[in-house]
């Protein structure tokens, strides 16, 4: 549930942009597998930032007015910036990321049944701008 009334706002507006469109146009092509890419690269900030670039660029191209920007609250609220610095020109940037958090077991209670889960595990994402690739490297722990 979004923290803010305007945030309710706008994925209100997301969904039932995406149903009207959806009602139109029904997908008929078959739903794309994508097996470990999902845990791998889409709990990250920069591949669901693209995505959700993506869907408003098809919104817009369905006739239907939407700005990418009206959910820039949402990937600031879901993946905070820990912080960036800028060594001679090269910009490194954190933030944090989705990270599923396994289950442990089940147990029934009075109140019905309680998951327990692993929640020491944590995700970041670590973004360099305008490093040569060729040259730089990002390693960790070693």
């Amino acid at each position: 549930m979004p923290p803010h009334l305007h945030m309710a706002m706008v994925q209100s507006l997301l969904v039932r942009s995406l149903v009207a469109w959806f009602w139109d146009q029904p997908l008929r092509a078959p739903l794309i597998r994508h097996g470990a890419n999902l845990h791998g690269r889409y709990l990250l900030p920069h591949f669901l930032i693209h995505d959700i670039a993506d869907v408003a660029a098809d919104l817009r191209a369905h006739g239907i007015a939407f700005e990418t920007s009206w959910l820039d609250p949402f990937t600031e609220f879901r993946f905070p910036r820990i912080g960036t610095a800028v060594f001679d020109g090269i910009e490194i940037e954190l933030r944090g990321a989705i990270e599923p958090w396994h289950t442990l077991g089940e147990e029934a209670t009075a109140a019905g049944t309680a998951r327990y889960v692993d929640s020491s595990v944590e995700r970041i994402q670590v973004r360099i701008i305008g490093a040569d690739r060729h040259r730089y490297v990002v390693t960790c722990n070693g």
